[in-house]
């Protein structure tokens, strides 16, 4: 008994602090990649840490908590026979909770206490050091190198531009997008303009392929929400005009920027050999999304949390594809791999228990997803919305919980804006 309350002095004098951790939180989800060398630096461990210290300071520990806990214990024990390297099968396990912990979390309590300046002030370091890198200072990025992995040891060609605080140009967008709608769900000041002015510096500084589709997904979503079929038509006419007059200029302009490179081979093939095109160069990513969601012809009951990196050659080979036609493995030995899909990686290591639980979640939140898109949104917030669920299907790194967290922060707001209907109307 004294024990016990010992317990709830210590929780009841923490939680003052809870600003502080919510804070502590939003950074750690920012910038995942700050691991003090402790593990890889996609498998951040601090966002689970905090995360489950908000859900003990706030009391909100329930069934459905404690039974998601459990069940995955369940499953984990139940891979250790099967002969999985032990580590890659703890390693899983904590991303697993670690993403139930953030979201649960978020979903429950929101951000309530992160204000505009420390919103701007997350914005303004990233930009900061994206400019910097770009004009040849490496004191943000040696930081990274410092607190991080020792994955960043490789120099990155290919004409990619600027990492940002990021191990590489290609994630420099990705943990912004829970900031950004942050931003506008609070309705910050001048929140569509910041939204814009930070998506668009980071897609051109980046130089990155990523960065580029992601921001070409947020401006086609953009025009086809605000202005319908029409204005989207319009908006595809003036690329193809404008491409069409800068074609020859493109091919004679003399750098070496990789996004300019793509779109270069992009504007001289044809619909069939421009899909081709797009999926060997993106790497194995897409690729090995499309295979592991192509796994559900042949699922298993249950392969075993950890099995995504041995399952995923299988995958590739099931969906025939030869796999000398990634070039990471034209220069380096075959080795396993890892989706860059939440989703995928559900699917290829749970099977039919993952695709149940799947549809059984969409269920559940289809009433969400069918208001995320309504007037209640502005035009900025659902497009971000729409990038971040294509985040969690093709383009998330599973060690990394931002887009998961900007879902369930959505849903926390859909449940605030419910309760402040209800309460007008009464």
């Amino acid at each position: 008994m004294a024990s016990q309350d010992l317990s709830l002095k210590i929780v009841d004098g923490l939680s003052s602090y809870k600003s502080f951790f919510q804070k502590l939180l939003l950074l750690s989800i920012t910038f995942p990649h700050i691991t003090f060398g402790l593990v890889p630096a996609e498998t951040a461990p601090f966002p689970l840490v905090i995360a489950l210290i908000l859900i003990i300071l706030e009391k909100k520990i329930n069934s459905f908590f404690v039974y998601s806990n459990f069940i995955l214990l369940l499953f984990w024990s139940i891979t250790i026979p099967q002969g999985i390297n032990i580590l890659d099968g703890v390693e899983q396990l904590f991303v697993y909770l670690q993403n139930i912990y953030v979201a649960f979390y978020i979903y429950k309590c929101g951000l309530p206490s992160i204000s505009q300046s420390f919103c701007l002030s997350l914005i303004g370091f990233h930009l900061m050091t994206g400019i910097a890198y770009t004009i040849g200072i490496d004191f943000f990025n040696n930081i990274l190198v410092f607190l991080s992995s020792e994955r960043l040891g490789a120099e990155i060609s290919r004409g990619q531009g600027s990492r940002f605080f990021s191990t590489e140009p290609s994630e420099a967008m990705g943990s912004l997008f829970l900031v950004l709608i942050l931003y506008s769900l609070n309705r910050f000041k001048f929140f569509n303009f910041v939204v814009f002015f930070t998506l668009l510096v980071t897609a051109i500084l980046s130089s990155s392929g990523t960065s580029f589709l992601l921001i070409s997904i947020f401006l086609f979503s953009f025009f086809l929400i605000k202005y319908r079929l029409t204005g989207l038509l319009l908006l595809i006419f003036s690329i193809f005009c404008i491409s069409f007059v800068l074609n020859n200029f493109l091919f004679d302009i003399a750098i070496d920027n990789r996004v300019l490179n793509l779109v270069r081979v992009a504007m001289s093939l044809g619909f069939l050999d421009l899909m081709n095109f797009i999926n060997i160069s993106s790497g194995f990513r897409f690729t090995l999304d499309m295979a592991s969601f192509f796994s559900i012809f042949n699922l298993m009951p249950f392969y075993g949390i950890g099995s995504a990196s041995s399952n995923s050659l299988f995958a590739l080979t099931s969906y025939g594809v030869d796999l000398q036609n990634f070039s990471e493995f034209n220069y380096v030995d075959i080795t396993n791999l890892k989706p860059t899909s939440l989703v995928a990686t559900i699917l290829i290591e749970f099977g039919i228990l993952g695709l149940g639980f799947l549809l059984f979640f969409l269920v559940k939140m289809r009433r969400y997803l069918i208001f995320m898109f309504s007037n209640q949104f502005t035009n900025s917030e659902r497009s971000i919305l729409i990038v971040v669920i294509f985040k969690l299907f093709f383009l998330m790194i599973v060690g990394t919980p931002a887009s998961i967290a900007t879902v369930f922060l959505a849903f926390y707001y859909i449940n605030l804006k419910k309760i402040e209907t209800s309460r007008t109307i009464e």
